[in-house]
């Protein structure tokens, strides 16, 4: 058997329903679904909503913590990484940029932005690492 829920949650299926537009991102979108899930009593259990969104049951618990914790003003904004990249400096950023605005000489996929990284900033750890 499931695990229940033990709280409610204080917007009503309209309101939730009329966020929908606000939300930018995928995290959003599948956070306001389950309190629609939830809301609307769609789940006897919160493991059949965390399945039916096809994440897993912690993720869910957490997101749930942080409604109950900071409500649903959060909720359409997403979560922002407060940290710069070990790798990838500023300049090196504006430089990619630019390669991919450029009319000229863009970057024809992502192998050539690796193999460019590579060569011009000896950068290519970056990928080796974040595939192992």
């Amino acid at each position: 058997m499931g695990r229940h829920r033990a709280f409610t949650i204080k917007e009503s299926l309209a309101e939730l329903e009329g966020l929908k537009p606000k939300v930018t991102d995928h995290r959003s979108s599948q956070q306001l679904k389950a309190l629609i899930s939830i809301r609307a009593e769609q789940y006897s259990t919160l493991t059949q909503i965390a399945s039916h969104l096809g994440m897993h049951y912690t993720t869910l618990q957490r997101w749930l913590r942080r409604y109950r914790e900071q409500g649903i003003e959060d909720l359409p904004s997403p979560i922002m990484r407060n940290r710069p990249s070990k790798f990838i400096t500023p300049k090196i950023h504006q430089e990619i940029e630019a390669r991919l605005h450029s009319r000229e000489d863009p970057f024809s996929g992502y192998v050539e932005v690796q193999q460019g990284l590579s060569r011009t900033y000896d950068v290519h750890d970056i990928f080796i690492k974040k595939l192992s």
